[in-house]
């Protein structure tokens, strides 16, 4: 099996999640990030239906599965008691944009990104919103 097909395999596996290595934000000037790590998810995206993984696929493969496999039960889905949580994209032209001269370009066609309920990203463009926290998997019981 060939590389190529060996990744369209995975990609439409049903328990496989989308993952990548990320480089610290702060790196030496001599170092520069993997150009698809900003955009990876964008990038995870578009390559998975561009395979034929329908769209509600890639978006479970990218929020619920993650959050099942790291045991975070409050993450994931749009349920009464669940943390707020919220990506709202457009499809068609939710993309990765990074290169190898520009690796720190953010992926284009996200909307609005809402963590724990507060906007974090309004129009495509960041506030000043840092209602992020650390998710430590749970132990099973």
């Amino acid at each position: 099996m060939g590389t190529q097909e060996f990744i369209e395999k995975a990609t439409a596996h049903p328990v496989a999640t989308p993952s990548m290595d990320l480089a610290p934000p702060e790196l030496p000037p001599e170092m520069t990030p993997w150009p698809n790590s900003y955009g990876f998810m964008a990038k995870y995206f578009r390559d998975a239906v561009e395979r034929g993984v329908t769209v509600e696929e890639a978006v479970r493969k990218m929020t619920s599965l993650p959050a099942q496999n790291f045991r975070l039960f409050d993450r994931g889905l749009l349920r009464e008691g669940m943390a707020a949580d919220i990506v709202i994209f457009d499809p068609m032209s939710f993309k990765n944009i990074s290169n190898i001269y520009n690796p720190y370009a953010k992926a284009v066609g996200m909307r609005y990104v809402i963590v724990n309920g507060k906007v974090a990203l309004e129009e495509g463009k960041q506030t000043e919103e840092k209602a992020g926290q650390i998710l430590l998997k749970k132990k099973a019981a």
